[in-house]
């Protein structure tokens, strides 16, 4: 996900599960670090506080470490989710999008297989997007 988001070249890394994995984007004149994570196992109160984004698998069982901010005992509800934190999925566009991700909250970001060179226009697409999503009110006080 690093090589997407930084150079917008899509390359399977599930091998390497470093984590956290941080980004740097300039942002309203700002530089701001994301960190990325994997796994949002053993997450401190703190750390679920800053989630800002996920990019989803299209599979339910994804979200079943999330905590709710309604009842932290309770799996997650995914409209709850996507209306606190903008939600991606990305897939190459010979593959089918799951039908139940048209009720969840998220931008489709579909690469060309064989066209690689034209990942940097899904790329361009999320960061346009992410940053739409930060500007919003809820995020008004912070350093974007």
């Amino acid at each position: 996900m690093q090589q997407f988001l930084e150079k917008g070249n899509y390359v399977n890394d599930s091998a390497e599960k470093q984590q956290p994995v941080q980004i740097k984007r300039v942002i309203n004149k700002r530089e701001i670090t994301f960190d990325v994570y994997d796994s949002t196992q053993g997450f401190s109160d703190s750390k679920w506080k800053r989630v800002v984004a996920v990019f989803c698998s299209g599979n339910e069982w994804q979200f079943k470490d999330w905590k709710s901010t309604q009842d932290l005992g309770t799996v997650i509800n995914k409209k709850e989710l996507f209306a606190r934190v903008r939600g991606f999925y990305m897939s190459f566009q010979d593959v089918k999008v799951p039908s139940h991700l048209d009720s969840w909250n998220v931008l489709k970001l579909q690469l060309p297989r064989n066209k690689r060179h034209h990942d940097v226009n899904e790329q361009t697409k999320f960061w346009g997007d992410f940053e739409t999503f930060l500007k919003r009110e809820r995020y008004s006080g912070s350093v974007w």
